[in-house]
């Protein structure tokens, strides 16, 4: 028997208890794997005057009830990573794309979490907010 045959013929020995092992590895792999993921929640600073997007020109966005001065964010990743998490390094907003002059507007809340975390919860998810026009006096 040449060698190579003897190699195909040994590697196919017991494939079943191989195929098993590798399973099982893989297994482990990714639960272990997954023991490092943690979750953490932190309070993101939320100012209505600078966190918009998408205003219309000439206008300005008031609070329509009370406004929060921050949004709690639950965020998910590696548990190494969230100890060294930097609340500044999440950015919260809101998108009045759409909005007109006079009308009252529940946007939700866009969380954009760093790289590597996502998002589980966040509060409040939505501001009521209220889209006006800006008058110009001269002094």
């Amino acid at each position: 028997m040449r060698l190579a045959d003897r190699m195909f013929s040994s590697a196919l020995d017991h494939l079943g208890l191989k195929v098993a092992a590798l399973v099982c590895s893989a297994g482990l792999w990714a639960f272990l794997a997954g023991q490092d993921m943690a979750e953490r929640t932190v309070g993101v600073p939320f100012n209505l005057r600078q966190d918009v997007r998408n205003l219309p020109a000439g206008t300005a966005v008031l609070p329509a009830g009370r406004a929060p001065l921050s949004v709690a964010v639950r965020l998910r990743g590696r548990r190494s990573r969230l100890k060294l998490l930097d609340v500044n390094q999440i950015r919260v907003r809101l998108d009045l794309d759409g909005a007109t002059v006079g009308k009252v507007y529940s946007p939700p809340i866009i969380v954009d979490p760093p790289i590597g975390f996502s998002v589980i919860d966040h509060d409040p998810v939505a501001v009521r907010v209220r889209v006006e026009t800006v008058i110009e006096t001269e002094r």
